[in-house]
């Protein structure tokens, strides 16, 4: 039983000994393969980029307004004598032109009245004339001639005022417009401020928007400005009013603009925008999908110098284009990164390939910039890290 269990510890003793061999002694072919990993890192090829070169230009930085549009004078027309309506001569929607009838009332016992009143002028007139023969010959009192003359002047009053009335039962357009709304019919009964219609002028149509106290200072009348409409069209108009005192509810200043509007196109009430142009300046136009952020969360892109050394630049949005975006803070002319800009850093020497489809990667499909597509040298690459 003894020389058992020393076999065994024997046994063990060599086992533990045989493992222990292979820390303290290391073979010398793997020894040379943990040798090679370093070089094989430190040998690794600069990570292949795209570059575009881009160059400053001309841009005109415009101050943005969201409004709507307005009819430069907008009235409603009401009765100014009662009576019934007995005649609607135009329909709503009807362009019309200075002193156009638009209601008719019933006028036959005021045109009676005007008739009697200037009967009783006529009267007056020859008691007028007599008194004042009487008094010229010394047969009546100069009191009585004044009396003849006030009775006169009242009858003149009287008829203007009777003329007035029935002048008054044919309601007119004040000015050259469209009727926006007719809610007078024929057999309407119209009371004095009853409505016959509302007109509206068109031309020249207002837009009518707001400014922040920020920006008023950018601002003034006759100063040209691009209005646009949801439907694309865009007009030029110019500013014709700047309110002098800020709203009190929202501190913002009223302003007006002037659109020439001859043909009745544009609309009351449209949703419009106002670009107003303010400063022209330098400034690079790329694809939005370009912009990193930087170590310290501030938007950039990142370009390559003349050594291929990645340069990280805070850039300022200046505007989006629709196809492609504006910003400030480039020099004149950089070779930017355009695909893999996400996997280098500032400092890293890159290896890079001309972008030649550039001109392209700000296309739009749906209002949307479309994502450039990866070239087939920076795919292949990321292949090969990722089977490694």
């Amino acid at each position: 039983m003894k020389k058992s269990y020393l076999v065994a510890l024997a046994a063990l003793a060599l086992i533990a000994l045989w493992v222990a061999s292979g820390y303290l002694f290391p073979s010398s072919g793997s020894g040379q393969g943990r040798a090679q990993d370093t070089p094989a890192r430190e040998g690794e090829k600069p990570f292949r980029v795209r570059v575009a070169e881009v160059v400053a230009e001309d841009f005109t930085q415009e101050l943005t307004l969201h409004g709507h549009t307005q009819a430069w004078r907008k009235v409603a027309l009401k009765a100014e004598v009662d009576g019934r309506v007995v005649a609607t001569p135009v329909e709503k929607g009807a362009r019309v032109d200075k002193g156009a009838v638009l209601c008719v009332l019933e006028s036959r016992a005021r045109r009676e009245e005007l008739a009697e009143a200037r009967a009783r002028l006529e009267q007056r007139r020859l008691e007028y004339e007599a008194a004042k023969k009487l008094a010229a010959a010394g047969h009546r009192a100069r009191t009585a001639l004044a009396q003849a003359k006030a009775a006169l002047m009242t009858a003149q009053a009287e008829v203007r005022r009777k003329e007035l009335a029935v002048a008054n039962t044919r309601i007119r357009a004040p000015f050259s417009g469209v009727v926006a709304d007719r809610p007078a019919e024929v057999g309407d009964y119209l009371a004095v401020g009853g409505v016959c219609a509302e007109l509206a002028a068109l031309d020249p149509l207002l837009v009518i928007t707001s400014i922040s106290e920020a920006d008023v200072a950018h601002v003034a009348v006759g100063k040209p400005v691009h209005v646009r409409f949801l439907d694309g069209r865009t007009e030029e108009g110019r500013i014709r009013f700047v309110a002098p005192t800020a709203d009190p509810a929202t501190r913002t200043f009223r302003i007006e603009i002037a659109l020439a509007n001859r043909e009745g196109r544009i609309r009351d009430g449209l949703t419009a925008t106002a670009i107003l142009p303010l400063k022209t300046v330098k400034a690079h136009r790329i694809p939005a999908s370009v912009l990193v952020l930087g170590p310290d969360g501030r938007i950039g892109v990142r370009t390559v110098d003349e050594d291929n050394v990645v340069r990280f630049y805070p850039v300022t949005i200046l505007q989006d284009a629709g196809r492609a975006i504006w910003v400030g803070g480039l020099p004149e002319r950089v070779r930017l990164i355009t695909v893999g800009q996400d996997f280098v850093h500032a400092g890293e020497t890159v290896e890079t390939v001309p972008d030649r489809d550039f001109a392209h990667m700000a296309e739009q499909q749906d209002g949307a910039i479309l994502p450039p597509r990866l070239p087939e040298a920076v795919r292949a690459q990321g292949d090969e890290e990722k089977a490694s």
